[in-house]
């Protein structure tokens, strides 16, 4: 449907609809009346543009001379500017309700054949995607079964243990880790998809889970309840955001009592540790010694002092900046390019990012131990990972040789 056209016409049959009026007065002067199709005929035949006279096929009338003067001219414009004003946005948004229903309708009944074809379109390019990627992500995808079972067995492990010492903290660790073989998940499906930028998105919030795993592994028991505790703070950060936010006075979004229980453990926490425990990583404060901790304070404390490269990257794929707009991993050519959709290119960094994460994150539940089966898992990892790494590496290499030869060509 073009919807242009459609209310071009719409105008159109204004127009014509307030030149008939007049035509119909300058009629009656000659004794003519209720003749729609005459109307029609001469009013169709002016806004033609159309020089010369009209010949009417039906004879019984003669010939006849309209005249319009200035005055009527001037009366005619004043007519269309006010339907303009009056009824035309009426008519419009009527049109563009019922068009919205037409094309709505269309997609329904067009739709079952067109998911089939991109069910498939998608699918051919999956399996192309990983004809070329899959000596890269295989190893992905069995460090992370790896990961999942080593979790289940700590998790095992630490229902069954007595330990009076680093309880807390194994707790924490172990959920970071399950929230960690999660994002893992979530990247690996991006990457099957061939939307490497998204990918790289899910590898920067693995990255940060796994600065927090080794700050609170460093630091033990007391910091591991304060990041449990800060929940308190972060509930409070969404209430107040919903109410602030909610239009409905008479409907909150959060019942009384549900605030009072959250303003409650706020205050809690905060009478508890002190007002900077509020800040967004306050519960970071006191083992570094900050009033408002940042995010590389936390690096910095574990010995990663700065930001990887890839991290700022991935962050400009994150948020909506200029720079994560017109530059894509998935893009072979250089040139800026926006992509609208998937591309086989691109995979290796987050590939190789995400492999090397869920690995150092998969050790810290490990501490010190050096029981001979857990040194067997990790090394396991550790040659899973850099299968990773050898093998995207290579294809990339293949990816771009093939890209140069299509260019030649």
């Amino acid at each position: 449907m073009n919807l242009n056209s459609y209310f071009r016409q719409i105008v159109l049959e204004s127009q014509k609809h307030i030149l008939s009026q007049f035509i119909e007065e300058k009629l009656r002067d000659y004794g003519i009346e209720n003749d729609e199709p005459l109307v029609c005929a001469i009013a169709e035949h002016i806004l033609s543009g159309s020089e010369g006279s009209y010949k009417w096929d039906d004879e019984k009338y003669g010939d006849v001379k309209l005249i319009f003067t200035n005055e009527d001219i001037e009366e005619i414009l004043q007519r269309l500017k006010s339907f303009s004003k009056n009824e035309l946005p009426t008519a419009l948004e009527a049109a563009v309700t019922e068009s919205a229903g037409i094309v709505v309708k269309e997609l329904d009944n067009n739709w079952p054949e067109q998911k089939i074809f991109e069910r498939h379109d998608l699918q051919v390019f999956r399996d192309r995607l990983e004809l070329r990627w899959h000596k890269g992500l295989d190893p992905l995808r069995m460090l992370l079964t790896c990961a999942r079972e080593i979790s289940e067995k700590f998790e095992t492990a630490f229902m069954k243990s007595k330990a009076k010492r680093g309880i807390i903290c194994r707790e924490v660790l172990i959920l970071l880790h399950k929230r960690a073989c999660q994002t893992t998940m979530e990247a690996i499906t991006l990457l099957e998809n061939g939307l490497a930028d998204g990918a790289l998105a899910r590898w920067r919030t693995l990255y940060e889970i796994w600065v927090i795993a080794a700050l609170i592994e460093k630091h033990g028991d007391d910091i591991a309840q304060r990041y449990l505790d800060h929940d308190a703070v972060a509930m409070k950060r969404y209430m107040d955001n919903e109410l602030k936010y909610h239009n409905n006075a008479s409907k909150p979004p959060i019942s009384k009592k549900i605030q009072m229980e959250i303003n409650r453990d706020f205050k809690t926490v905060v009478d508890k540790y002190g007002k900077r425990f509020s800040s967004n990583y306050g519960w970071a404060s006191y083992h570094l010694a900050q009033k408002d901790p940042k995010f590389q304070m936390l690096e910095e404390a574990i010995q990663q002092n700065s930001l990887p490269p890839t991290y700022k990257w991935a962050s400009l794929k994150v948020h909506a900046g200029v720079a994560g707009l017109v530059r894509s991993l998935g893009d072979l050519t250089g040139e800026h390019v926006t992509l609208i959709g998937a591309s086989n290119a691109g995979l290796e960094e987050p590939t190789i990012n995400t492999a090397i994460t869920l690995t150092q994150i998969t050790s810290l539940l490990y501490g010190k131990s050096r029981k001979i089966e857990n040194m067997i898992e990790l090394a396991v990892l550790c040659i899973l990972c850099d299968r990773v790494q050898v093998e995207c590496t290579k294809a990339t290499r293949k990816l771009e040789k093939d890209e140069s030869k299509l260019v030649d060509d």
